[in-house]
Order: structure tokens, then C-alpha cells, then sequence
């Protein structure tokens, strides 16, 4: 029995560490969106600074509006995101200190089901991100293409 015992403390340990490895893992990818999301911030400063010395301004205001609020929308994303995966992180730190061995089972499902539920978060946010992060290299395009015809066009009436 008590060999028996002694293989499914091991058995448990070894899930533990493999999740604290996921755990990890899920941290690295969080510390990757939040880059990410430090990266679109200091690209949207020059762009900022560009708007304001156009002469399309006023016009391009209104394009303006929507990426805004899609980097609000993603920041929000993504701090959410984290306050999941701290939830989550203390939902496993709560399991984990219940060693309860005739729970065992019922502790690693649970453990399981809530590295399924962040991933499967993470995935639909990541690829929320990606969309939202191609229309804004869109958007700049546009811009940029506005831009530059509008300064084409104005050394000519010059």
C-alpha cells in the first residue's frame, strides 16, 4: 500500500511539474502579447506625430477614431487576459496545496480543464490580436497613402 502510495505521489509530482512548466509557458506568451502590445504603442507615437503636422487632419480624424479604439480594445484584451491567468495561477496554487491523495484524480482534472480553458482563451484572443493588428497596418497604409498624395499634390499648387 505503501508502495503503491509512494508511485502516485510520484505520479503527481511529475503532473506538477509538467504544469508548472505549462504555467511558464502561458506566462511567456502573456509577457509576448504585452510586448506586442508595448510595440503597436510606440508605432502609433510617430504616426500620432504625423497627423498632427498633415494638412488632412480634420479627415483622417475619422479613421483615426477606430484605431484608437482598437487599441483600447486590445489593451483591454490583454489585461484581461492577464487577470485571467492570475486567477488561474491561483486556482492551481489552491489545488496544489490540497494534498488530499483520495482527491487526487479529481485534482489533476481539474488542473487539466483550467490549462484547456486559458489556452483555448489565449488562442482566441491571440487571434483577435492578429486581426485587430492587420487592420491597423491597414489603416497605416492608408494613411501613408493619403499622406504622401496629399504632399504630392500640394508641391503642385505651389
Amino acid at each position: 500500500m505503501l508502495t503503491n502510495q509512494s508511485t502516485k505521489l510520484v505520479k503527481l509530482y511529475d503532473i506538477l511539474e509538467q504544469k508548472e512548466k505549462e504555467q511558464v509557458d502561458i506566462e511567456n506568451e502573456l509577457d509576448f502579447l504585452l510586448s506586442q502590445q508595448k510595440e503597436l504603442e510606440d508605432c502609433l507615437v510617430p504616426l500620432e506625430q504625423e497627423l498632427q503636422s498633415a494638412e488632412v487632419l480634420s479627415s483622417l480624424n475619422n479613421e483615426r477614431e477606430p484605431i484608437y479604439k482598437a487599441a483600447q480594445e486590445i489593451d483591454n484584451q490583454v489585461k484581461q487576459m492577464s487577470g485571467d491567468i492570475k486567477e488561474i495561477v491561483n486556482n492551481l496554487n489552491k489545488a496544489n496545496s490540497k494534498k488530499d491523495s483520495d482527491d487526487d484524480l479529481d485534482t489533476i482534472c481539474r488542473i487539466l480543464n483550467c490549462h484547456m480553458t486559458a489556452l483555448q482563451y489565449i488562442e482566441h484572443n491571440a487571434e483577435n490580436l492578429s486581426s485587430m493588428v492587420s487592420e491597423v497596418n491597414e489603416e497605416h497604409s492608408r494613411f501613408l497613402t493619403a499622406a504622401n498624395d496629399n504632399s504630392f499634390m500640394s508641391s503642385f499648387r505651389k
